[in-house]
């Protein structure tokens, strides 16, 4: 009898103790997310406040499984990965949302946004509610934004780039269409390398300038080539969870509900943590004797020249984007900017 107790007395405390561990039983739902940027990006470090955030909310039934530096997928095969349902969930950026859905293009149109916080204003509003409800029409179910600084765009480049003039000549990496009409308005080359291959490609002189950040400069050493840095509104971006909407869909109410609050609660701290990002990454590249320059008010007036003609010319097929364009400038009260 007291070999009896005893076992039972044994097993029960095995199951707490396998409980409080988590290891009593697998979480119900199991999401795999595909992420771009590295572990120790401040992008996957919003993406695992969010998975945990997930987690919490859901008293572990969901389990988000993050796949950093393009583990499953690359990037450009991330938004189809999603829509066939091969993963559930995953890192998805503005410029390639671009190519299904025209109106994204706003967020690769040089020299319209300046600031995260006109983004953020932006993004609350009217447009950020549609640009929701477009992605959803392509089966991605949309959840949230997670800022890249603004602030902290602009070119990295060999040589030092003050002013439009400072182009002329130059081979630049750009991301979009328009992008690469307006280096040409300038009299640089585009060119098109992949992120993977910039260190080599500034350092073997292929390339000379490309559409970068602060924060790319250190954490993949592109400085010890490219020391260069000019901060200026060449394009915008987000890194947006999204997750397939037929599987979204067909999970319970509750936990659509608790991923709906998770990924709410992440997006509406992630501008002001961008922001404090790129301070830190400012400090650093003082450190680094990085050359950061940020234009004067007269250099931006030289910058923002023309720019609006190339935003007609390379999207004269993609009506919409200039309209919205249009709404963007009059909201944030720029549109005299580019007269």
């Amino acid at each position: 009898m007291k070999k009896s107790i005893s076992f039972v007395l044994t097993i029960v405390l095995l199951t707490f103790f396998l409980v409080q561990t988590g290891l009593a039983a697998d979480a119900e739902y199991k999401i795999r997310c595909s992420l771009g940027p590295p572990e120790n990006h401040f992008i996957s470090e919003q993406f695992r406040d969010w998975a945990n955030l997930i987690k919490e909310k859901t008293d572990g039934r969901v389990e988000v499984e993050l796949y950093y530096s393009q583990q499953l997928y690359k990037d450009a095969e991330v938004i189809e990965a999603i829509q066939t349902g091969a993963i559930e969930s995953g890192c998805v950026y503005t410029f390639r949302l671009a190519t299904m859905i025209p109106e994204f293009e706003i967020f690769n149109m040089p020299m319209l946004f300046d600031t995260t916080a006109e983004e953020e204003k932006v993004l609350n509003g009217r447009i950020g509610k549609m640009l929701a409800n477009k992605s959803e029409t392509k089966g991605l179910k949309y959840l949230g934004w997670f800022y890249w600084p603004q602030e902290d765009l602009g070119f990295v480049s060999t040589k030092e780039i003050k002013v439009p003039g400072d182009l002329k000549g130059l081979k630049i990496r750009g991301l979009s269409v328009v992008g690469a009409n307006w280096f040409e308005s300038l009299g640089a080359s585009p060119a098109y390398i992949s992120g993977a291959e910039l260190y080599m490609a500034f350092q073997r002189g292929t390339l000379d300038a490309a559409i970068g950040q602060v924060a790319g400069m250190i954490t993949r050493k592109q400085y010890e080539v490219a020391p260069y840095m000019i901060c200026l509104g060449t394009s915008a971006m987000g890194s947006l969870p999204m997750i397939n909407k037929r599987y979204f869909s067909k999970l319970p109410e509750d936990i659509q509900q608790a991923i709906i609050e998770a990924s709410a609660e992440v997006s509406a701290k992630s501008a002001e943590f961008a922001v404090n990002e790129h301070k830190k990454y400012l400090e650093q590249a003082e450190e680094l004797k990085i050359n950061v320059y940020h234009p004067t008010e007269e250099d931006l007036i030289l910058w923002r020249s023309g720019v609006r003609d190339i935003w007609r010319k390379s999207f004269i097929k993609k009506p919409t984007a200039l309209i919205l364009a249009d709404e963007v400038l009059d909201l944030l009260g720029k549109a005299e900017y580019f007269k």
